[in-house]
């Protein structure tokens, strides 16, 4: 739950900082005016994608038994 509100809010703030940007000069956004949304949902989607499998991953990944058997000498 934690993952999807920063994503959310990170997603907000992107999408406000991008069109502070483009209002201070159009010219430099002109191509992209219809890009823009999309980079900062994409950017932020991609950030709450990898946030919520990381956790996964890591606990399959210390599960496996070779694992397990190496990081038992980690004192």
């Amino acid at each position: 739950m934690l993952t999807l509100g920063e994503g959310t809010l990170g997603a907000l703030a992107q999408v406000a900082q991008m069109e502070a940007m483009q209002a201070a000069d159009p010219a430099a956004f002109g191509p992209m005016t219809g890009w823009t949304t999309l980079i900062a949902y994409g950017s932020v989607a991609f950030g709450v994608l990898v946030s919520l499998v990381w956790p996964v991953f890591l606990i399959v990944w210390f599960t496996r038994r070779r694992v397990r058997e190496r990081t038992s000498t980690w004192t």
